[in-house]
């Protein structure tokens, strides 16, 4: 197979690599990793990690660029921090749930991660869904990630994560207001101002730049009759800050 190079990979490459080149400071990045969470949680900078997954609703590019900065919010504070992803594969409909099906891992942060959600539905998922799909990744440094949109399920942004030994994940629900007037856009506001302030980017654009790569690759696989692609061109690597970035407490919208 040829080399793939998504056109959005390329643009958003292009453009960090600008600010590189001309010397200037960048922040990029979805509202939902800044926003209070439910429970108040964060893994432990430097936890060692194995498996992680997120559940999400909404269209499959632009919710799936939240659902994988959520994701990322959470995974980049692993061990050794942030090296990129070798692999993704998209799936769609009956393979979905057949791959739930064969992947316990998989189906086990699943369920975790939908537990978190607020707005969910009753009944079974299969007759709930009508067109589930997921985005799979493999990370450099063997981390797997398993991300599910799923519509008529559930209205929310969930992630769930598999430390190394632990017998049960850890998962959270990024806490949205959906309504009028929106105030988790606050929480990326407070994480602008000091931006603007001194010019040292609060949290680094790398995380953007790999998640855009990831949902890029994805919906190439999604193109290409879902095959499972390599991703040499991932190789973004950073470090998160130790000190959590979201918005703490219960929200005044609760």
């Amino acid at each position: 197979m040829p080399l793939i190079q998504p056109r959005s990979w390329i643009n958003a490459k292009r453009m960090v690599d600008t600010s590189r080149e001309l010397g200037f400071p960048m922040m990029a990045g979805s509202s939902v990793p800044i926003t209070h969470r439910d429970p108040d949680w964060d893994l432990e900078w430097g936890t060692p990690l194995s498996k992680a997954a997120a559940v999400a609703f909404g269209g499959k590019e632009p919710s799936g660029y939240h659902m994988l900065e959520a994701m990322q919010s959470v995974v980049e504070r692993r061990k050794g921090g942030e090296s990129g992803v070798a692999w993704t594969q998209c799936l769609e409909n009956e393979a979905v749930w057949n791959y739930l099906d064969s992947t316990p891992w998989a189906r086990k942060l699943f369920d975790a991660a939908l537990s978190r959600a607020k707005r969910r539905e009753s009944g079974n998922p299969r007759e709930l869904v009508e067109e589930p799909t997921a985005y799979l990744f493999g990370y450099r440094d063997g981390l797997e990630a398993a991300t599910f949109v799923m519509n008529g399920l559930m209205s929310d942004f969930t992630v769930a994560v598999l430390p190394e030994g632990a017998s049960e994940p850890l998962s959270a629900l990024m806490w949205l207001e959906y309504e009028q007037p929106v105030r988790h856009f606050a929480c990326l506001v407070q994480k602008l101002e000091p931006f603007f302030e001194t010019g040292t980017p609060t949290y680094p654009v790398e995380r953007t730049l790999l998640v855009s790569g990831m949902l890029d690759f994805a919906l190439e696989s999604r193109i290409r009759g879902y095959q499972r692609l390599e991703t040499p061109e991932l190789q973004v690597r950073y470090e998160a800050p130790r000190q959590s970035q979201f918005c703490r407490g219960v929200p005044p919208w609760a």
